[in-house]
């Protein structure tokens, strides 16, 4: 690591301060710590609302002859509040959503048009937070396993045989499980229902026996007789319609075998894209595993056969090869839902299938022969009421922990595998807490709860994205490798490439720390290297992509610890918790030993203000900053004073300029809570002495200088609400 000396001011007299870090990376892009928030809401505004309404418009009545609703356009009006407003009246800050509605009577062939309102959705603050009567919460991120199949291998403890399984777990719908047990055949369970052999469900899909010994015929000889043959055997189907009514035997027993009915359940189970779905993720991690190349639309979100018949050979040859299964817990198999997922999941798709049964039920009861409007079909209360139950009472929407700046930015970037559809703490196991080679640059190391919540809940690591199918990836600089003097030698180039976690075990990586010259040319004929999960030790010349900072494995409450790297994990664990419970004090104190990234928290926080451009301060009190800019256009903003946070903390800024002063671009105008100009400040600089009490170390004996108290150093402000 690096030293470098900056002077600063610190309570009016200059002191030196100690920078202990790697230099920041030039290439990347302003770090931006509410991207994970932020990103996710406006997608869910501008595409994935409409979308989820698209796909239950039109709304026809039961009988499919009367009425029908079309959805003609979706309109967003502005706020009827400010967020200053919500949190003085405790009022939520939303804005109201209009629905242009078209009602068809199908008798008469008439058509009305109504604008109609539907609900209002909360609106974000540019704090990545929402204000829900009055107070500041937030959505964290679920990490999930992700759609797709999965291979595995299990001990059968009666009879000591192996059993290979391949799970087909889709976005939405039934779950499809493939087993080969201690028989020489392959069976299959829906949603864990009885086991039949895996033909028949082939035959459902439209194939018959030749199809299926075709399909199967590039199989090794002994594996295609042991396995094809062998399930054919047992099956004593010849064609579909049989094939279905057998099957429906086995999900729906008891039920009345009508072939009919058989088919409907059939296509309400998998080709139905209401009732099941893989989702543009299912289908490229199907893709992936499977080797296909079936496309990511409408058709391509539904189970083929081709799928089928893929899963099976790799389930078959898995018994030969025995390689090629699959880690649940690894981050390529996990996925994370974030904000605008989750509403749209938990909030508007289960109010709007409330919203459609209702609609049909009023539109059973409303004759062809009245001239009926819109308005008398609808009714979104359902929908309203889900929302305002996702935000109000969901595991995953909380109170948002404002006792400090780092700890508002740490809890909007938290994850958790618990909540609806995920592990609760009780269930959750040891693989599932544990660390994963998988999780380097992607998921903090350090900071997690002491708890029963220990790797249940985890943060996200400092340079982590979300890419749109939900998997975190990381930046590395690409090494490209160039001949001088005979030899081969590796360089390093400023293309930075975002990996996903299974994309990045296929390439051998070396960490930032590795020597290099000026022109990026690696020093050192061997370097440590990750590849394949593996910590080894490569030729230079192999290394494809190297880290970006030391930094990027760690998240952001523990890149403040100077040193980090000297620490044990767990003190230093207990040093992330520590400062998110540091409260704001009244005399603020930047550290003199620092790590580079206290100006970053700082402004990532949105409560320090920097200034936008060049200019002069035209105003400056202890109410308003009013600023003049190069381009001749006027910023004012407000200061805050003593506002009381959801942990009754206050939190106040300071102007950090004076009347009539010039400031450059991004010199900092505003100092927010715990900031002393632009950096975070969360304590205090204070000499601190150990002694032993006559030969015996007590840890927890503190003296503490009388002139601590006196110069209001540990002071804070304290505010509640009576």
């Amino acid at each position: 690591m690096a030293n470098k000396t900056i002077k600063t001011k610190h309570s009016e007299k200059a002191s030196l301060r100690k920078i202990i870090s790697s230099s920041q990376s030039k290439d990347l892009k302003e770090l931006d710590l509410l991207e994970f928030q932020k990103e996710s809401y406006s997608a869910f505004i501008e595409q994935e609302f409409d979308t989820i309404l698209t796909e239950f418009f039109p709304i026809e009545d039961y009988t499919k002859k009367n009425w029908i609703l079309h959805l003609n356009k979706v309109e967003y009006q502005n706020s009827k509040i400010s967020v200053d407003e919500a949190f003085e009246k405790q009022l939520t800050y939303e804005f109201p959503v209009y629905l242009h509605l078209e009602l068809e009577n199908k008798q008469t062939g008439k058509m009305r048009s109504q604008k109609l309102y539907f609900c209002d959705l909360p609106r974000m603050t540019d704090r990545g937070t929402f204000i829900i009567n009055g107070i500041e919460r937030c959505v964290i991120g679920q990490l999930v396993r992700s759609p797709g199949v999965y291979f595995t291998a299990e001990m059968d403890r009666t009879s000591g045989t192996t059993i290979y399984n391949a799970e087909v777990r889709p976005y939405i719908g039934a779950w499809l499980d493939f087993f080969i047990g201690k028989g020489k055949q392959i069976e299959a369970k829906i949603n864990k229902r009885r086991k039949f052999p895996v033909t028949l469900l082939l035959k459902v899909f439209g194939m018959t026996n030749q199809d299926i010994r075709n399909e199967f015929s590039d199989l090794d000889e002994q594996l295609y007789k042991d396995y094809i043959e062998g399930t054919l055997n047992r099956d004593k189907t010849n064609d579909t319609d049989g094939a279905i009514l057998e099957l429906y035997k086995k999900i729906k027993p008891g039920e009345a075998l009508v072939l009919d009915n058989a088919k409907e359940a059939f296509e309400n189970l998998f080709f139905n894209p209401r009732r099941y779905s893989l989702a543009a993720v299912g289908r490229y991690k199907m893709n992936k595993k499977l080797k296909l190349n079936v496309p990511e639309n409408e058709e391509g979100m539904l189970l083929t056969k081709e799928d089928l018949i893929a899963i099976i050979k790799y389930l078959v040859n898995l018994v030969k090869t025995k390689n090629g299964f699959d880690n649940i817990d690894h981050l390529g198999n996990r996925r994370v839902r974030r904000v605008g997922e989750l509403l749209g999941m938990y909030g508007v798709r289960v109010g709007m299938m409330r919203v459609e049964r209702d609609t049909r039920g009023r539109m059973s009861l409303i004759s062809t022969d009245n001239d009926a409007a819109p308005s008398q079909m609808i009714n979104p209360r359902p929908l309203i009421a889900t929302v305002n139950s996702f935000l109000k009472t969901s595991q995953l929407s909380t109170i948002i922990d404002q006792t400090n700046i780092l700890s508002e930015l740490d809890n909007l970037r938290r994850l958790t595998v618990a909540g609806p559809g995920g592990i609760t703490k009780n269930r959750a196991s040891f693989s599932i807490r544990d660390i994963s080679p998988s999780q380097y640059g992607r998921i903090c190391p350090i900071r997690s709860p002491e708890g029963p919540n220990i790797g249940v809940v985890t943060y996200l690591a400092l340079y982590a994205k979300v890419n749109s199918y939900g998997f975190i990836e990381t930046p590395y600089y690409k090494v490209e490798h160039e001949k001088k003097n005979g030899a081969l030698i590796a360089r390093q180039t400023s293309e930075i490439v975002y990996m996903k976690p299974d994309d990045e075990e296929n390439y051998y990586i070396t960490l930032s720390a590795v020597k290099r010259d000026n022109k990026g040319v690696f020093l050192e004929k061997r370097v440590p290297a990750r590849y394949k999960g593996e910590f080894i030790e490569v030729a230079s010349e192999k290394v494809q992509y190297i880290d970006i900072s030391p930094r990027q494995v760690v998240g952001l409450s523990a890149s403040i610890i100077p040193f980090l790297q000297n620490n044990d994990a767990s003190r230093a664990l207990m040093g992330t918790h520590m400062q998110c419970q540091a409260v704001p004090l009244v005399k603020i104190e930047s550290p003199f030993v620092g790590t580079g990234m206290e100006r970053e928290i700082a402004l990532g926080s949105m409560r320090t203000i920097v200034a936008p451009e060049d200019g002069v301060i035209r105003y400056a009190d202890s109410s308003r900053v009013v600023l003049k800019g190069k381009s001749g256009k006027e910023y004012e903003y407000p200061i805050q004073k003593f506002i009381r946070t959801n942990k009754d903390v206050a939190f106040s800024q300071r102007p950090a300029i004076d009347n009539g002063q010039s400031v450059k671009k991004s010199d900092v105008i505003i100092d927010g809570p715990n900031s002393d100009k632009g950096e975070i400040a969360i304590g205090q600089n204070l000499l601190v002495a150990y002694m032993a009490y006559e030969g015996l170390g007590y840890e927890d004996a503190i003296v503490v200088s009388e002139r601590l108290v006196k110069d209001d150093l540990l002071t804070s402000i304290t505010m509640e609400e009576f």
